[in-house]
Formats: structure tokens, sequence, C-alpha cells
């Protein structure tokens, strides 16, 4: 499979189920930064899902795939991006539960 382009993450395969059981361990909720930690790992480093594997690190620098080239950016710009792309998917998550009720 093909990488796709960093900012073009596919998230589609993270469903309900997988939030709900991303969200609480052993009966209580996560905090904030173990949920986005969770989903970062899940989005850009899950070996089931490698057109995510978009982004790299070298040293206080990141590697990010354009679509045809690696090109290098200020890693706290991609963190910014990175943290944005689990917002989204935590968001698409609590829409949809709040329509369920």
């Amino acid at each position: 499979m093909d990488v796709i382009p960093f900012g073009s993450q596919n998230t589609s395969y993270i469903d309900d189920a997988f939030m709900k059981r991303s969200v609480y361990k052993d009966g209580k909720r996560r905090s904030d930064d173990e949920l986005i930690s969770l989903l970062v790992a899940e989005i850009f480093f899950n070996s089931d899902h490698p057109e995510n594997k978009n982004i790299t690190q070298q040293g206080d620098q990141m590697l990010v795939w354009n679509g045809s080239s690696w090109e290098t950016r200020d890693l706290h710009d991609v963190g910014k991006n990175v943290v944005q792309v689990t917002k989204e998917v935590i968001s698409r998550f609590i829409n949809s539960d709040m329509s369920k009720k």
C-alpha cells in the first residue's frame, strides 16, 4: 500500500467501539494526554495501516511524506498537526455518541 500524504491520514477505521475502549481503562477515564498518545500511536504507527506511516523524527526535525517525497519540517509544527488530527477523531466520536442519545 502507498503512503498517504501527511495531513490526509486515514482514520475511517477508528470506530465508536475502538474509541470507547480507548477512553476508559480499568473502568476509569484516561487522561487527555493518555488518550492523545494512544490515538497518535493508532493513527501514525499502526502496522495494520501502513498508509498512515507518513512521519518520522530525525533529531529536532521531522520528515513528512508529501505524496511524492519526504520533506523536513519543524518538530513543533508537525506536533500541532498530529494533535489536531487526534482532536478531530475525538470530536467525531463525541458527536457520534451524542447523536445516539
